[in-house]
Order: C-alpha cells, then structure tokens, then sequence
C-alpha cells in the first residue's frame, strides 16, 4: 500500500475518537488575558457553559488606626484664618463702635477775644484782656475735660470691638476649628432664605469638616468682650460710668445687631454683583478680545466704590491748596515806663487780634477749596460712572486688551480709552462718560460751586482748564495701570 494511502486511512480512525474525547470534556474557563471561543469560531464547539464565581470567605474589615475619611468639604487652611482675622482687626466696624461708644462732644462756645474801642484807654483795655485771658484758661479746661472724658470712652469702645475681633474671627475660630468668615446663600436662593441666612449664620456656622455647628466662636467671642469692655478696661481707663453688667448686655445686643446688619448687606450686595463674578470666575476678565458686560447692579458698586477712592480726595487737597501760617506775635516786656508800656500792649493786643482773624479767615477759605474740589471729584465719578452709564448703557470700566499683544499697541490702546467706550451691547461709541463727567464737572465748579462757597479766584477759565487737563491725565494713568499691572476684580 502507498504511503498516502496508508495516512489517509490512520485519520479516517483518529477522527472519531478526537470528537468523542472533546464532547466528553470539561469546559475551560478563560483567565484574565484568554478569550473563549465561541461557537461561531469552532463548528460544531459546544455552547460555553456559565460558571458561578466562588464566593470569598467573609471576613470582618480592619481598617488602620492611622485611617482618616476623605470628607466632602475641605477643611479650611490656617492661613485663610489668619488673614481673616488679622483683617478684621482694621475694619471701619471698629471704629464705627467706638465712635458710637464715646459719643459726640459738645463743647462751649470759645470766649471772644475783645476789641480796642475807640477812646479806650490802655488800662481798661488791659483790664478786658486779663478776663478775656481768664475766660479762654476757664474755657480750656472745661474743652479738655469733655474731651478727655470722651476719648476715654473711645478707648474702652476700640480695645472691646478690636477683643471681639481677636477672639470670635482669630483665636477661637482656630483653636475650635470653626469657620468665622460669614458663608453666604446659595446663588438661586430667594430673597427670604438670604435674609434666613444672614440671621442664621450669627447662631451656627460650619466647622472645617463642613457640617453645620453652634457658633461658638462669635457667642462667646462677643460675650467675653463685652465683659471685658464693661468690667475690666473701664478700670483701666478710666471710665467708671461704663462699668456696669447693663452696659454689658447692651453691648452684646448692639454687637450682634451689627452683625446682622453686616450679613444682610453682604448678601445684598452679593446679589447685586453676583452675575458679574460668576462670569468673572467663569472667562476672567473682561477683554477688547472677550467682553462682557456690567450688570446693573455692579455699575452701582462700580460708582459707590469710586466715590471714595483716594482720587478724589486727593483732587481737592490739590484745590484747597497749602497754605502757611505766619508767627504768633510776640507779647512785649514790661518796662517801668507805664505810657510806653501801654502803647506797646496795646499794639500787641491790635497784632494778635489781626494774626488770629487772619489765620481763621485764612483756614475758612482753604477749608471752602476743599469742599469746592470735594464736590467737583464727587460730581465726576458720579456722572462718570453712574449716570451716563445707566442711562445710555455705557460701560464706565477701562476695558484692556490683554497679554496678547505687543506694548506698543497696549499703550495706544490706553490713549485711544480716553475717547472710545464699549457699549453694553458689545459695540463701541464716544467716551461719554468720562469726557462729559470730566469736562461738565469742571464747568459746573466755575459757575457754581466755586462763586457759591466763595473762592472767586478759583471761578476762572484757567483753573477750569487745569482742572480738566489733570483729570485727563489721572484717567490716563490708570488706564496705563489696569492695562500693565496687576488688577483685581472684573
């Protein structure tokens, strides 16, 4: 028989065996990096079978002692705490307090000083000025008596407000891990739960976990101030009149009531600008390249802002002027020659009646420059950032172009701001704003406040001119300003 004869007749046997021995088989499962086969890519493989996985033995679970959960909130650095605090240490609230606590003072009337009637002798002159000298030494005491006493109790009304601060925003916030920053509402929250919120937030705050606890850094910070400030430093002050338990309860009363009022307009204001940050927060910004514009509501924080900035009072130091106060005269010797010594008295008490009404003359007509230049930088700002914007929709901010182009057109850019404006609508006009609150002030200073406070010298086209071209100027360095260096905010 031929070799292939003989191979062909050995598979012919094999065959069948091979079948039988793979359907009796167990089936195999596939490890991790295997892949069964299915029957598509076997004919006739058998159908795989499923195989229920075995069950683990159930043992208990032991975690680390060094374990710690992962909570939903982070928990607050020390280093935001300090900087709260220490912040807060240089609130206006401070002063408010203690400017509340020590009152107004109400002092006398000065003495006038008296005046060489004609056909007066030199004696009863004399006579008349050693009162008149009685009276301002009776008046001096009497001013500085009020005065201490009530500077007394601004310094019980500073050191209380600024122990409240250390403790309820500092000292027990870190050493009870609670939050002392107030934590506003939700940005779709309604009107009813924001005020909900601003109440609440005096009575319970989070914790650095997240989770909601007693407030126990602002209750017992104001306490404890309030007992310091009615029972420990009025005794080293000395203002008895506050030492009291009455005072006390009033004080923590009225503190809280501030917090209050301080947690309702955070939460008006942060309704009025929140639009704004959230777009801020969202593309940065706004750019030439991507703008946005103000709402409304932070047009007014944009105006309110600005009329208290260091510009404007700045402007009407320079519109008041320095002035110089020229020296006391001097009173003469007494000499043995009484008629010599007479008429010398008496042109000292001419000279020192001059120089007096000379210096307060000379104070009122600065002080009435100042207000006029107050009035003039108020006026700007006002029409500047919050009439024409409101009314036309204009944006009053300086709008930049951005890191991406070369220094040489940033700079043009700034220069070209002083005429140009963005629309609220994207497009771009005439800087209304700034060139009618500018030059329309200015105009409104000659004609009106300058004649009317009575600084005629200032009522001129050339101080009108000057005025205009200094405000041009100071407009274009803070455009140079919030185009090349750092600026915060939208």
């Amino acid at each position: 028989m031929k070799r292939r004869d003989i191979l062909a007749v050995s598979l012919a046997a094999i065959f069948p065996l091979v079948r039988a021995a793979a359907q009796s088989a167990p089936p195999v499962t596939a490890g991790p990096n295997h892949i069964l086969a299915t029957p598509s890519s076997l004919p006739d493989a058998p159908a795989p079978v499923s195989v229920e996985p075995v069950a683990a033995s159930e043992q208990p679970v032991r975690l680390p002692s060094s374990f710690r959960p992962a909570w939903s909130a982070d928990r607050s650095r020390l280093g935001d705490k300090l900087s709260y605090g220490f912040a807060s240490l240089g609130s206006v609230r401070n002063l408010v307090e203690g400017v509340a606590i020590a009152g107004i003072p109400n002092l006398p009337s000065a003495p006038h000083q008296p005046v060489l009637a004609p056909g007066e002798t030199a004696d009863q002159y004399q006579v008349a000025m050693d009162l008149y000298g009685d009276a301002m030494n009776s008046w001096e005491d009497q001013a500085d008596t009020i005065m201490r006493y009530h500077a007394r109790r601004l310094e019980d009304g500073l050191a209380t407000a600024e122990t409240r601060d250390v403790l309820a925003n500092l000292v027990l916030p870190i050493a009870l891990r609670q939050q002392a920053r107030y934590r506003p509402a939700p940005i779709d929250a309604s009107f009813s739960e924001r005020m909900s919120n601003a109440a609440a937030s005096i009575l319970v705050t989070n914790d650095d976990h997240g989770r909601v606890v007693p407030n126990y850094s602002r209750l017992i910070g104001t306490f404890a101030a309030a007992y310091m400030g009615s029972h420990v430093y009025p005794k080293l002050v000395g203002a008895p009149e506050l030492d009291s338990n009455r005072f006390m309860l009033k004080y923590a009363g009225y503190s809280f009531a501030g917090d209050l009022a301080e947690n309702i307009a955070h939460e008006m204001l942060r309704v009025a600008v929140e639009p704004d940050m959230e777009v801020y927060r969202l593309h940065g910004r706004s750019t030439e390249d991507s703008y946005y514009p103000l709402s409304a509501g932070a047009k007014v924080i944009y105006w309110a802002h600005s009329t208290y900035s260091s510009r404007a009072f700045v402007q009407a130091l320079l519109t008041a002027s320095l002035f110089t106060i020229p020296k006391q005269p001097v009173q003469p010797p007494y000499t043995a020659n009484s008629t010599v010594y007479d008429a010398e008295y008496s042109a000292y008490g001419d000279a020192i009646e001059y120089w007096r009404r000379n210096l307060e003359n000379t104070i009122r007509y600065h002080e009435r420059r100042f207000f006029g230049g107050l009035a003039t930088a108020e006026t700007q700002v006002t029409v500047q950032n919050l009439a024409i914007p409101m009314l036309f929709g204009v944006d009053p901010r300086y709008i930049p172009l951005g890191n991406g182009y070369d220094a040489g057109t940033r700079l043009a850019h700034t220069f070209q701001s002083l005429v140009i404006a963005r629309t609220d609508s994207g497009g771009r006009t005439i800087n209304f704003p700034l060139l009618v609150g500018t030059i329309g002030s200015a105009v409104l200073a000659k004609e009106v406040y300058f004649p009317q406070l009575g600084t005629p010298a200032l009522a001129s086209n050339g101080v009108m001119a000057r005025t205009i071209s200094l405000n041009l100027a100071a407009d274009l360095v803070g455009n140079i300003t919030s185009e090349f260096f750092h600026h915060r905010g939208y």
